[in-house]
């Protein structure tokens, strides 16, 4: 492979390196030696690397080997890497979809992106003001038992409104409609569960109004009780026309309130038509604006190249405190003191482009709709809606008016995975949906996907914001997804209500585990699918896996937490075969010698969200004997050694860290865990 000049090698070097790496004769030996080279060994080169100190002519031969390997890698390294290590923090949880922070070198294992499970449709039209059901939808926990789904409705009683209508559930899987909020009147009437309306703008498609996602924090000093809710939406009406991003605020999310006086959250035209969201991101102490801005002069393929023309963009925050009103006149010490709300937050930055389609790996024209973001144990994600469209001028007959949308804004869409760790900078490791569209075909004669078995969400599907949990379910997270058997084109220009009684619509919950948006998976499944499928051709996943954290600190909260000298326990969310196993073995972030004690674990044969990892300790100097299964009993029998001795490692290490070298084979690995225990 062709080296690129910022490899951080020196410029004489990097000549060097890849005159040696042109030969074939060369390389061919570089495998052989490779093959022969450990984790621990390959780590050894990667400090090399980031050290800068490659001097080819006197390194050994497997060492340049491990450089060949290795080199793209320290090329494409992720800036938010930090190759001297990361904190620990006691709880701490780290996901592996942050592997590319938390792996240092690895060998038979891969990033594996996990599909959600769906459950099917829970909400789907009932009433009259839900003859148009749309695909901008959220979901909130305000407590363990009020979960609440706000969705986009209308009907043809009511031309100049889109609603925002609200559904509510006290264990998260059974969702009903309370047709008594008696605030807005359809049809004559204020029984229903609309609990927003957005009016129109002049008229079309370009003329609509949207109701968006809502985000729901606690009351506390940063957040008033009247701004615990929060929705955004956008209109083509009045002085804020063009979808400038407005938003509105509740106290109890059912009564609402436009916000900032009516001016606009952002003031940037069609950033907000879009699902857009808002959402708190702790660890950068602000919010961050997501919406969509076009890149393109018009609908792909443009002037003959690939042109994308919807991208996920963002606006991050800044704190700019405000003054308030004078609350006590008494004294000069109270009469001006910083408001708490979001008007203490300036969104005037020029939205930023945080994901967007690549001719190279989405062919055909593709480009992304709706940022849907999440975030979770320090990693934003997007479930970003991949939308093909579809531009078939040229074929079948279809039904006015959806001939002019079939050429313009007709497609079909599934739901991708995204991810970030400042969360304004996004990468994927798949192209594959992780919520596909479900099973169908196509009806040439109505454009819907409805002929016969064809399942409810066949024509797209579309990705609610927000995720919550249940007691019920504590390995599970869920979320909600629209779904439909018609295309983006009859839900954008409304013709859905045309054809409400032909096509199902809906919106149903999908469920990963928790932590398991992506695993760290050893060896390789399959079949050689030329040879076909016997005893002899199964390439199977037996392959020993193994992989090298990069150091791991114990510093601050960390020792601070282990003052109570309480015993720290390493977990795994670990998911292995019968057949399979995952071993721990602590090491010396530096000499990456093995930590005197015997820290090497013993087998975890779990399928559990925080697997103990289990040492060849002793108590009371006898040799402890557990099977694989980490039974509580074998659990209790370490309580006196290896977890206070892990917390001993961790304080003496403070400075130097310690690092985690796993062997892994017919495993699956979603977190690694840092916890106090009472074992």
């Amino acid at each position: 492979p062709t080296l690129k000049p910022d490899i951080d090698v020196p410029q004489g070097k990097h000549l060097l390196l890849r005159a040696y790496l042109l030969s074939w004769t060369l390389k061919r030996r570089l495998r052989h030696h490779t093959s022969r080279m450990s984790v621990i060994q390959k780590e050894t080169v990667r400090r090399k690397c980031f050290k800068r100190t490659l001097f080819v002519k006197t390194m050994p031969l497997n060492v340049v080997a491990a450089m060949m390997i290795m080199a793209s890698s320290c090329h494409s390294r992720n800036q938010t890497k930090n190759p001297n290590g990361i904190e620990i923090s006691i709880p701490s949880t780290h996901v592996m979809i942050n592997a590319a922070m938390l792996v240092s070198v690895s060998e038979n294992v891969s990033l594996v992106q996990q599909t959600g499970v769906k459950l099917g449709c829970t909400v789907s039209p009932e009433f009259p003001w839900e003859t148009g059901l749309y695909f901008y939808s959220s979901v909130v926990t305000v407590a363990s038992s009020d979960y609440r789904l706000y969705y986009g409705c209308s009907g043809p009683a009511n031309t100049t409104h889109t609603f925002i209508c609200l559904a509510t559930s006290k264990d998260g899987i059974t969702f009903t409609k309370n047709t008594q909020y008696g605030i807005f009147s359809y049809n004559g009437s204020t029984e229903n569960n609309i609990v927003f309306a957005v009016t129109y703008g002049p008229g079309g498609h370009a003329g609509t109004g949207w109701g968006n996602s809502v985000l729901y924090e606690v009351p506390s000093d940063r957040v008033p009780r009247n701004e615990s809710f929060k929705m955004l939406y956008d209109t083509d009406s009045g002085a804020e026309h063009g979808r400038k991003l407005l938003l509105a605020t509740s106290a109890d999310g059912i009564h609402w309130y436009p916000s900032l006086g009516g001016a606009p959250l952002v003031s940037t035209t069609d950033f907000a038509d879009t699902n857009t969201a808002l959402v708190w991101i702790p660890r950068l102490e602000t919010y961050v604006a997501y919406g969509r801005t076009d890149a393109g002069h018009g609908y792909c393929p443009h002037a003959g190249t690939y042109k994308p023309f919807r991208e996920v963009s963002a606006v991050q925050a800044t704190y700019t405190p405000m003054a308030s009103h004078s609350l006590h006149s008494f004294t000069e010490k109270y009469k001006k003191m910083p408001a708490a709300g979001i008007a203490n937050y300036n969104f005037s930055q020029t939205p930023r482009i945080v994901f967007e389609s690549s001719a190279t790996i989405d062919p055909g024209c593709v480009d992304f709709y709706n940022p849907a973001p999440i975030d979770m144990d320090n990693i934003t994600y997007l479930f970003p809606a991949a939308t093909l469209h579809l531009l078939d001028a040229t074929g079948p007959t279809w039904p006015n008016p959806y001939t002019s949308c079939r050429t313009m804004n007709d497609d079909v869409l599934d739901v991708q995975l995204a991810f970030s760790t400042d969360a304004m900078r996004f990468s994927r490791i798949s192209t594959s949906p992780v919520v596909p569209r479900g099973i169908g075909r196509r009806n040439y004669t109505t454009g819907i996907y409805n002929t016969a078995g064809s399942e409810w969400d066949a024509g797209m599907v579309f990705m609610s914001t927000g995720a919550y949990q249940i007691p019920s379910d504590p390995s599970h997270f869920y979320m909600f997804y629209y779904g439909t058997q018609l295309t983006h084109g009859y839900i954008a220009y409304h013709l859905e209500e045309q054809y409400a009684t032909v096509a199902t619509r809906g919106y149903g919950r999908v469920k990963w585990r928790r932590e398991g948006f992506v695993a760290l998976v050893s060896g390789r499944t399959g079949t050689n699918a030329a040879a076909g499928i016997n005893a002899d051709t199964v390439v199977s996943s037996a392959a020993v896996g193994h992989f090298l954290t990069v150091p791991l600190y114990c510093r601050q909260q960390c020792l601070a937490a282990l003052q109570a000298s309480v015993p720290v326990e390493i977990q795994l969310n670990v998911k292995t075969s019968v057949s399979g196993f995952v071993q721990v073995e602590l090491l010396d972030a530096v000499s990456l010698a093995p930590v005197a004690g015997n820290f090497r674990s013993l087998p975890i044969v779990a399928n559990d969200i925080r697997a103990p990892v289990l040492w060849n300790a002793t108590v009371h100097g006898q040799t402890i004997n557990c099977d694989n299964e980490n039974t509580p009993s074998d659990q209790a029998n370490h309580k006196t050694t290896a977890e206070s001795d892990i917390a001993q490692v961790l304080r003496a290490r403070g400075n130097t860290g310690i690092r985690l070298n796993i062997t892994m084979q017919n495993a699956e690995i979603f977190s690694i865990n840092f916890a106090l225990t009472t074992l």
